[in-house]
């Protein structure tokens, strides 16, 4: 499996995706990699074109 690390997340945000993944009862690791999910399944990827 492979790992991604996210350098100089501002402290809000974090604290933000912390407090989200407390309510859903989920480790910080399982609640991102779930919101990671969620935008690749629906194409998301934050409005960044995809080319093959």
């Amino acid at each position: 499996m492979a790992t991604i690390e996210i350098r100089d997340v501002p402290e809000d945000l974090y604290e933000l995706l912390a407090a989200g993944a407390a309510l859903c009862g989920m480790t910080l690791q399982e609640y991102l990699l779930a919101l990671l999910e969620t935008a690749a399944a629906d194409g998301g990827y934050g409005g960044v074109a995809v080319t093959g």
